[in-house]
């Protein structure tokens, strides 16, 4: 298997454990999600999709930038972290609109949107990103070549 199927399943692998300890962190700044067995299920499907979110964070900006390792060039990485934003931004909105969830008095927003989601996305998926390239290279004695 070629090295862009074990980047993206590794960073699906690490972005499903940064997101669901971010998930867990956060959950108290959620109406209903309790820290029992049922708050931890909500986190783990949250950070399932989380993992979908950050693939497509990765995916938009490798296919934008044409090259499947970028983190090194400013550019894209400001864009990875853009639209990473912009993705948080969208879902929170749409979640909030469909009553998906709703935050507790203790959630920081701006503009109704939680800051806390904003910042997940806008910094684990380049994280998990870098976090799976560092791996693959040592794993796989492959040169990093973002």
């Amino acid at each position: 298997m070629g090295r862009f199927f074990h980047l993206y399943l590794t960073t699906g692998l690490i972005a499903l454990g940064l997101n669901y300890a971010w998930e867990r962190a956060q959950a108290w700044l959620y109406e209903g999600v309790g820290y029992g067995w049922s708050g931890w299920i909500i986190c783990f499907k949250a950070a399932l999709g989380d993992v979908l979110m950050v693939w497509f964070v990765l995916l938009t900006i490798s296919a934008a930038a044409r090259r499947l390792l970028w983190l090194r060039q400013p550019r894209w990485l400001a864009a990875g972290i853009l639209l990473g934003a912009i993705v948080a931004i969208a879902f929170e909105l749409y979640s909030m609109a469909t009553q998906r969830w709703a935050y507790s008095e203790w959630m920081p927003t701006v503009g109704g949107v939680g800051v806390l989601p904003v910042l997940q996305m806008m910094f684990l998926p380049v994280a998990s990103y870098w976090l799976a390239d560092r791996w693959i290279t040592r794993r796989m004695g492959q040169p990093e070549t973002s």
